[in-house]
């Protein structure tokens, strides 16, 4: 699971077996590494468990499906399966979960999700803001919850109006919306649509296995234009010999019924849950920042030469280029945080700004053309932020503009962008 800044958090579980005494000793563990490929920490057992068995012993835990989101303010939430015998030939199943920052520190320690003994197969999406969708079956119902990184619940554990043996998936649409959709106990899938309080708005929609095959390892991403795509298996021979694949709407209707669309009579070997199967791919994503206009300036009123016969040409700027819009700037800030560090992080020379963000405007000093930028703490939050020059007459403001808008890129190539209110005003002849 990649974050904004580019760590990297793997999450598995790893089973010990004594070959002397055919004990076996289950846990999850995770690590953190960063964009360059080094250790940032781990690998860490987070439900350090010191007990082994034969797989039967009473209440020895036994750690399986393994899940992970990230979150917004640069955190991880976690989710595993808790597997264990009572004794009485009863199998328990529980679902776990915790939340960790980027440097592997325990924000929530493991936590018991469920009790009811029949929970399975835990998956978890990031979703907005500092949330995650957590998604997994109780007694061959599906279930979701909403939490965020402090773990948290921003929407508590609600059961779905449908049935399933174990597989379920999540995406967060573009639109806002989030699509959930499940394997049924019948031969077909379903989903439903959520609004942005995490509400049932459509749904729940099913269509049919066109082979009238049972359904597992299912997965779900979007398009750009809100439409979820789905991609499961059949669960009723082993191995696997058939891949399906649908496209539903965030209307609640499938656009494009289940349809086999690869098979292999020696099998067809995907992950073991189904998350991943249909992966995301869209463009590189950008980073929202904050930038503060004309630092100290409650109207941010910035002056640009008129163009009174309404030409396109302006009809001072030969006489004036130098002391009218040539030589003015404006100030604009980018506003650290504590997950963004503005003065470390940005390369200034990328910045552009103005009217539509793409504006070639930023001021450069002297012969060596050095970035006209420096670090001040603007809004006294105690973060450095970064305070840079831009010519006004490169920034293609136009009376009647009401925003100005930074576009710029991390050291690191992540895009990111910023807009703040305006009021531009013709400048006054002297």
């Amino acid at each position: 699971m990649f974050k904004p800044f580019r760590e990297l958090l793997i999450i598995w579980y790893r089973w010990l077996s004594n070959s002397s005494t055919n004990l076996l000793n289950y846990n999850v563990y995770f690590a953190t590494i960063s964009s360059a490929g080094s250790l940032l920490s781990g690998p860490i057992n987070i439900t350090n468990n010191l007990l082994s068995d034969r797989f039967n012993d009473i209440n020895v835990p036994h750690y399986f499906s393994p899940a992970i989101a990230a979150t917004a303010d640069n955190r991880f939430v976690l989710s595993w399966q808790d597997y264990r015998t009572d004794g009485r030939s009863i199998f328990v199943n529980n679902i776990w979960y915790s939340t960790i920052d980027p440097n592997g520190v325990t924000v929530l320690a493991p936590t018991a999700l469920t009790s009811d003994g029949s929970s399975f197969n835990p998956i978890l999406n990031s979703t907005a803001g500092n949330n995650s969708i957590l998604s997994w079956v109780t007694d061959r119902i599906p279930h979701f919850a909403i939490i965020d990184s402090n773990g948290l619940f921003s929407k508590a554990a609600t059961a779905l109006p449908g049935t399933s043996y174990s597989s379920t998936d999540a995406v967060a649409l573009p639109n806002g919306l989030t699509a959930i959709a499940w394997t049924s106990t019948d031969p077909s899938v379903a989903y439903v649509i959520l609004d942005n309080a995490y509400n049932i708005v459509a749904g729940p929609t099913s269509a049919a296995n066109p082979l009238d095959m049972f359904n597992t390892h299912l997965s779900i991403t979007h398009d750009s234009s809100n439409r979820i795509i789905m991609t499961w298996t059949n669960d009723d021979s082993f191995p696997t010999t058939h891949l399906f694949y649908a496209l539903a709407d965030d209307a609640g209707a499938f656009t494009t019924n289940p349809a086999a669309f690869r098979n292999s009579s020696p099998g067809v070997i995907t992950s073991e849950n189904g998350q991943g199967n249909a992966p995301h791919i869209t463009a590189p994503s950008t980073l929202t920042v904050s930038i503060d206009i004309k630092p100290n300036s409650a109207r941010n009123r910035i002056e640009i030469e008129s163009d009174e016969d309404g030409d396109g040409d302006d009809d001072h700027k030969h006489k004036h280029d130098h002391d009218r819009g040539h030589g003015k700037k404006v100030s604009v800030a980018l506003l650290s945080t504590a997950q963004f560090n503005a003065v470390l992080q940005v390369d200034r020379y990328s910045l552009t700004f103005g009217s539509t963000g793409d504006e070639d405007s930023l001021n450069l000093k002297g012969r060596r053309r050095v970035a006209d930028c420096r670090k001040r703490d603007v809004n006294k939050d105690g973060l450095s932020d970064l305070v840079c020059q831009f010519r006004i007459n490169k920034t293609g403001f136009k009376l009647g503009d009401t925003m100005g808008h930074l576009k710029g890129l991390t050291i690191d190539g992540l895009a990111f962008e910023g807009s703040d209110m305006v009021l531009i005003v013709a400048e006054e002849d002297d």
